[in-house]
């Protein structure tokens, strides 16, 4: 009897209450950044889940060399976003979020060439070319030297219905809304949408896992000369496990099809892997995540970091 009181005592301590579901992290990948990517998220939140807020700040370094020198990616993609989530009702849940995308130095490729040269794997070119760079070039059109160019100036709006739940499991469908408007030489204005299934589920306590399936959907079949797909699909699983009452640990994976036509590796799957270490106190948390590309290695970033602060009412 004492020790299944403490078992509930553990679980509904504040620290395993204030459950901020998946990783507060966007895709760093060329062209895949600066379109609507449909995110995992907490199904059970969609039901009545508290209100969220979250700040996060990402530093990426981009490097893609086409074997055919039809395209070229060298430069550093930083980011800035906010976002808010509440219940609008029971059973439906409105996310909402703005994102700054632009070229600035973070040295990320001293890291990178580092952590080539340490695991035996071909710097691809790396060494080639001036450090700290910002190159681009597509077909025959040129970009250099543009370090504090604007990217992206993103707005995403997500409305969640909770559909279904049993004991620990949840299950949800949301729809999205995505504008990116920005000028300046990489200028584009484009409105998208998106739709995903959600599903999540606690195996153990201190465990959660979380299924994401997706699609989006855009009219506009150009990306700086890049001819794009008009719709393509999204996949996700990510797993939580909390160490301790503060601690957690999560692991992600995303696979996004590609979003160019015919245009070798940018044309391939996307696969990103997300590693997690999240802090709790009260109803706030501390997240830093590490983003690694796998499988096609040139149509991701080479390496992302990403630090979000979020809290919830």
């Amino acid at each position: 009897m004492k020790k299944a009181y403490c078992c509930l005592a553990l679980l509904l301590s504040p620290a395993m209450a204030a459950d901020f579901g998946p990783l507060d992290v966007a895709s760093q990948s060329p062209i895949l950044s600066s379109t609507l990517v449909p995110k995992l998220h907490e199904a059970a939140d969609a039901h009545q889940g508290p209100s969220r807020f979250s700040a996060r700040a990402a530093i990426a370094s981009i490097w893609d060399d086409a074997q055919d020198g039809s395209y070229f990616f060298d430069y550093y993609q930083n980011e800035v976003a906010l976002s808010a989530a509440t219940n609008l009702a029971e059973d439906w849940r409105l996310h909402g979020s703005a994102a700054y995308h632009w070229v600035g130095n973070n040295h990320l490729d001293s890291l990178t060439k580092a952590f080539h040269r340490t695991l035996g794997i071909s710097q691809n070119g790396r060494d080639d070319v001036p450090r700290h760079d910002s190159h681009l070039r597509i077909g025959d059109r040129e970009w250099r030297g543009f370090n504090g160019e604007s990217l992206d100036r993103t707005l995403d709006l997500y409305l969640e219905h909770y559909l279904w739940g049993y004991e620990r499991q949840a299950l949800s469908l949301g729809g999205s809304l995505f504008w990116n408007d920005v000028g300046g030489p990489f200028s584009q204005s484009r409105f998208e949408q998106g739709l995903q299934l959600n599903y999540s589920l606690t195996p153990l306590a201190g465990h959660r896992l979380h299924l994401m399936a997706g699609v989006s959907h855009r009219n506009d079949d150009d990306y700086l000369g890049i001819p794009l797909r008009d719709t393509n699909w999204n996949a996700a699983v990510g797993y939580r496990y909390q160490l301790a009452q503060a601690h957690s640990v999560l692991v992600e994976y995303h696979l996004s099809q590609g979003l160019a036509k015919d245009m070798g590796q940018l044309s391939d799957e996307v696969h990103e892997l997300m590693l997690g270490y999240r802090y709790q106190w009260q109803d706030s948390a501390l997240e830093l995540t590490m983003t690694e590309n796998a499988v096609s290695h040139d149509n991701s970033a080479d390496i992302a970091f990403t630090l979000a602060y979020r809290w919830q009412l």
